[in-house]
């Protein structure tokens, strides 16, 4: 399995162009956008490789950031129905998703 070296607080800070708070499961600040894409069921890995590879997958609903070390999934916004690319390129729902992620208080 591919393991992820730990982020620290300013490559998070860089990376989401803003402070973010570490996950509150965790601690972790691996963090990363989560955007489910719809699935029709019994793909291959090799298309689920492609489907999120190209671009016009309409998502399933939810974006949301996720802690790649606990797999702690922030609160989300939804986003039926649009693109991935759509969603990827949105700066309102980056925006958002992000102040989701900061409201979060440690559990």
């Amino acid at each position: 399995m591919f393991h992820q070296r730990d982020k620290t607080k300013e490559q998070c800070k860089f990376i989401f162009g803003m402070e973010m708070i570490a996950c509150p499961s965790c601690g972790s600040y691996n963090l990363g956008f989560q955007t489910p894409i719809k699935r029709k069921g019994g793909e291959t890995l090799k298309q689920l490789v492609a489907m999120s590879i190209r671009g016009g997958n309409e998502l399933e609903g939810p974006v949301y950031i996720k802690c790649w070390k606990c797999h702690h999934a922030g609160p989300s916004l939804d986003c039926s129905g649009r693109t991935r690319d759509d969603v990827g390129c949105d700066a309102h729902v980056a925006a958002t998703v992000k102040a989701l992620w900061n409201s979060q208080t440690s559990q």
